[in-house]
């Protein structure tokens, strides 16, 4: 028997190989994490349903997903159109676009489901789903992959309550389940629109601010030239050119007379006002107030109890120096003006003359009738539109003669 001396030096020893072989042992900090290559889990939109209601169902799974191990799993068994969870009927559903992480791949499908079964007052289990997979795994991104037998993952346990607030397996009440992928797409899609709406509608409010601009310079310089615009001008020249279309159609009928001379001259002197000054003289029509006499009574096309009664006191010479200060301004003769002087000073003679020459008032009817053509299109809306926006710019100045 040994004594108490030797004992405790065996002792001494014993302890020095204990602690030597720990220390030898693997340190925590080098000790490997085990990481499932698949893991996946349930969320439902509602605590507790009742028999026919619809409701949601999530499932989201992670994979890994790196260069060197790749977990394929079977999702051919979880399309919607697939999937089976009696007692619950699929009533539809949808699989989401993927999002992928440094290492992870998840996956989620949103299932519409409703209970079709008789249980009522307790937590329904769904039926227990495998979902196969393989993993594949690579030395390097350009070596080929080795593949490892087909390997099951059972998706984890998940229990509905029928006509319940909570399952009877629950810890605590539920949170409202968290946004799907599907959703979160949908929120960023909207958010894109919505920027999108912005930038245009604060476009449309530029371009209303310069039009407001353009209309207000444009109204000022409109007020300085003309006292009253009771008829549009595309409205005037209008009237004008159907009143000497009347004198045509007169004309092949009965023939010239003095009359139908001076007939004439009230639209040729409106026309020749337009392409000369830019506008004629009107006023507001009275119960009196008839056609004839110098003037036409033009109603507006917006506004049918709103008429005028249009004059123009333009002459050949009025013309003429219009004409000269074309030349004398570099721009050329205008054919529409020399048009207009010539007609103007046929019938300004026919009109007083009892001497009428058929030939020379034929002439001088077509050279009007196609002046006034000229200035109608001038004076269209779309032509005096442009020519405000492009009057109404810094250094433009008013061009009232036509071409």
């Amino acid at each position: 028997m040994p004594t108490t001396p030797s004992f405790l030096v065996a002792a001494g020893l014993l302890l020095t190989t204990s602690l030597a072989f720990a220390q030898s042992g693997p340190s925590p900090a080098t000790q490997a994490v085990s990481v499932e290559p698949i893991q996946c889990w349930w969320r439902t939109s509602a605590s507790a349903v009742r028999v026919g209601d619809t409701f949601s169902l999530v499932l989201t799974c992670a994979v890994i997903e790196t260069v060197g191990t790749t977990v394929v799993p079977d999702q051919s068994r979880l399309d919607p159109s697939v999937v089976q969870l009696v007692p619950f009927e699929v009533t539809g559903g949808s699989h989401a676009a993927d999002l992928k992480t440094a290492a992870q791949r998840f996956f989620q499908y949103e299932y519409t489901l409703r209970y079709i079964g008789e249980d009522f007052g307790r937590d329904v289990p769904l039926p227990s789903l495998v979902v196969p997979y393989r993993v594949q795994s690579r030395v390097s991104a350009e070596s080929a992959a080795i593949e490892t037998r087909d390997r099951n993952y059972t998706l984890p346990p998940h229990q509905v309550r029928i006509l319940s607030l909570v399952p009877f397996g629950a810890s605590d009440i539920r949170d409202r389940a968290p946004d799907t992928f599907k959703a979160i797409e949908a929120r960023q899609f909207r958010a894109s629109m919505l920027d999108v709406t912005g930038l245009a509608l604060l476009a449309v409010g530029g371009l209303l601010l310069v039009w407001g601009a353009v209309r207000a310079v444009s109204r000022r310089e409109r007020k300085t030239q003309r006292a009253v615009a009771l008829a549009p001008d595309y409205a005037v020249m209008a009237a004008v050119v159907r009143a000497l279309n009347e004198v045509a159609r007169a004309r092949q009928s009965d023939g010239w007379t003095a009359d139908l001379a001076q007939q004439a001259l009230a639209p040729l002197r409106i026309a020749a006002a337009y392409a000369v000054q830019g506008h004629a003289s009107q006023t507001p029509r009275t119960r009196t107030t008839v056609a004839g006499e110098g003037r036409l009574v033009v109603t507006s096309p917006l506004r049918p109890g709103r008429a005028a009664a249009v004059s123009g006191a333009a002459t050949a010479r009025t013309v003429a120096l219009a004409r000269a200060r074309r030349l004398e301004d570099g721009e050329g003769d205008s054919a529409t003006l020399a048009e207009l002087e010539r007609a103007l000073a046929t019938f300004d003679s026919a009109a007083y003359s009892r001497d009428l020459g058929s030939a020379d008032l034929d002439e001088a009817l077509a050279g009007a009738q196609r002046a006034a053509a000229v200035v109608r299109r001038h004076y269209s809306l779309l032509a005096q539109a442009l020519r405000n926006l492009t009057q109404s710019l810094p250094g433009a100045g008013r061009r009232a003669w036509v071409q």
